[in-house]
């Protein structure tokens, strides 16, 4: 089941934050999102626009990486 869907486009900080938060790293978001991590990185710190539509894939990956992994089989 997918998770809803964000109710706005997460800022580039916005964005930052929950990689730190999350230990996610740019180079694993940007293969999720499938965005070549050397065009991703300028764009989530200010030095190229962020499209709304990366922004929405990358909220989605976010989300999804959030949500708890059920039926994993672990005890």
């Amino acid at each position: 089941m997918k998770a809803p869907k964000a109710t706005r486009p997460l800022s580039p900080e916005d964005i930052r934050a929950d990689l730190a938060r999350l230990r996610l790293p740019l180079y694993q978001l940007a293969a999720l999102v499938r965005v070549h991590p050397g065009r991703l990185s300028p764009m989530l710190y200010g030095r190229a626009p962020l499209p709304a539509r990366i922004a929405e894939r990358i909220a989605d990956v976010l989300a999804d990486v959030r949500a708890p992994a059920h039926g994993t089989g672990v005890r």
